[in-house]
Formats: structure tokens, sequence, C-alpha cells
């Protein structure tokens, strides 16, 4: 069984550069085992950037998720709707009011199964998907006619030049999140703009919950940021942020819940029902927002 456990403690023999600001860490705060395998996660003082060494997915293409159902939001038209009124729509408020070049060539890096990357086609945008689990590009161009490429970013070599790039949720995947950025912005026009979704480590929910936080995400997740970290990598990597702006996700509530209290009834009924595990943990995802401690981190950043 995997395990995953707070364990703080300091190992200068073990010494690495964070990622993120490149500062010398030794500072472990938690680690996760399985199968015999352990991963340290570091925390950097500087920048407050936590991530895992080694990886708890070593194997490059051992780390796509080829679930539809979970990509699909359940296959819920009622949780898509909501999710494209309160998140899509604004992103794209947002992207067309700080674009400055021409180029409406957007690619959706971790498009899944392509359904958001749908909702930029449907808003004038030239729409290419990137996923690296064949299962899933198979079904956005099948399903909502996306233009894919099928790989990781990582071992890519594309030549198409766009306007917009998105990663939603994909930067606490990759190993070099500084370097998958790096590539990125030479696949942009100059001033072209990157929007980034990711888990918000520093949220209510985490706090509520511990190790139990879904938003971990283990063992797919493997960078953990906060705004300050998020935003020094950006930085770092040649990103003005314009915008920054944090958002709920009910959804981590729901699933931290139910590892938490598996063996109860009552999770099980929730677990069944997807629409009432949603409003019954609305209220605490909204709280923890509205206290600067959203679920998710939002990001519009311009090359500099």
């Amino acid at each position: 069984m995997p395990e995953f456990l707070e364990q703080r403690f300091h190992l200068p023999q073990k010494q690495i550069n964070c990622p993120a600001c490149n500062a010398e860490v030794a500072d472990i705060r938690y680690v996760y085992s399985e199968n015999e395998r352990q991963s340290n996660f570091f925390r950097c003082s500087r920048c407050t950037f936590i991530f895992a060494r080694p990886l708890p997915i070593p194997a490059i293409d051992k780390r796509q998720l080829d679930d539809i159902e979970y990509a699909e939001l359940f296959n819920s038209p009622l949780l898509k709707n909501l999710y494209i009124t309160l998140f899509i729509k604004r992103e794209i408020r947002m992207l067309k009011k700080y674009r400055l070049v021409k180029n409406s060539k957007l690619i959706d890096i971790g498009c899944g199964t392509g359904w958001t990357t749908s909702i930029f086609a449907k808003n004038g945008f030239d729409v290419t998907g990137l996923e690296p689990s064949e299962t899933r590009s198979k079904f956005a161009r099948d399903i909502y006619g996306i233009r894919t490429l099928t790989g990781h970013i990582e071992s890519l070599n594309i030549q198409e030049r766009y306007g917009i790039a998105v990663l939603r949720h994909i930067i606490e995947h990759v190993e070099d999140p500084k370097s998958v950025i790096g590539k990125i912005s030479l696949l942009l026009e100059n001033q072209g703009l990157l929007l980034l979704v990711c888990p918000n480590i520093n949220s209510l929910g985490r706090y509520l919950f511990g190790t139990q936080w879904s938003a971990w995400g283990l063992p797919w997740h493997c960078n953990f940021f906060t705004p300050k970290s998020i935003k020094t990598l950006l930085d770092r990597s040649g990103f003005e942020v314009l915008k920054s702006y944090q958002t709920p996700s009910p959804l981590h509530f729901t699933q931290s819940l139910l590892s938490k209290y598996a063996d109860k009834k009552i999770s099980r009924s929730i677990e069944n029902n997807k629409i009432l595990s949603v409003l019954l943990s609305a209220p605490f995802a909204v709280l923890g927002t509205s206290l600067g401690l959203g679920d998710t981190l939002n990001i519009i950043a311009r090359q500099k």
C-alpha cells in the first residue's frame, strides 16, 4: 500500500537545487513510499516550492493518464456547463484582453479528451491539442474534432509557432518545470501568452486534510506550487505575470473526504452522486478562495 507521511527533517548530504529558483535545498517535509520505492518531498525556504526527488514515477512514458470519465467531468453536462461558465469563459476573456499578437493559433498542452480545448475553438482560436495519452488524444480527435499531437512536451520537436499556449494541470506532472516552460516559450511568437493552471498547495484543503488532501495527486504529481513559487518559476523562465487569481475546486474536498472516511456508508452515497458532492463541498472551496487559500492557481503571463 502507498504511504504518504509528513516527516520533517534536514539532510545536508542530500542538498539539491530548487527547480523553481535554483536555491540549494536540504529540507524534507514529506516522504512517499510505494513498492519499496521512496520519494522525498523537499521544500525550498526561498520560494516555498515543494518538489519530489526521486520522482514517484521515474519513466516519462508511465506518467500519462488514460481515464476518460474523470477527464470528461464524469460525463456530467451540468458540471461541464458550470466549469465553462465559471472558469473557461473567464480565461478566454483574459486571453483576449491581454493578447497583443494577431496569431490566433493556440496550443493546449495536455489537452486530455479535448472538451475544454473545444471551447477555445468555439471562441475564435485556431486550436491544436498536445496529449501524451493516445487514448485521450484519439477521443479528442474523434469526439470533438480537435487536431492533436500525441506525445510529451519534453520529447516532441514542434516547428509551429503559436500566439497562445495553455498549460492546464500539467506543470505539476513534469520532472523539470523550468525546462518545460522554456520549451513552451520557444513555441510562442514574441509577446505570446501563456495560460497556466495548477493546484495551489497553500490551500485551505491542504491545511484541513494534510497528506489526505486529494490535490497532492500522488504518484502522478511531483511539483507543488504556491502563488510565490509559480511566479518565481515564470519570472526565471522569461515570463511576466499579467494576471494571477485563485479559483475553487469542490471536487478536491469531496475526494479528500472520501479518502478520510472511506469505510463510512455516507461516503459511498456521496461518491455515487457527483452533483450532491459538489454542492456539499462548494462552500468550503469558496471559503478557501475568499481567504486567499484557493484550490487552484490561475496565471496569465507574457514573454518578457
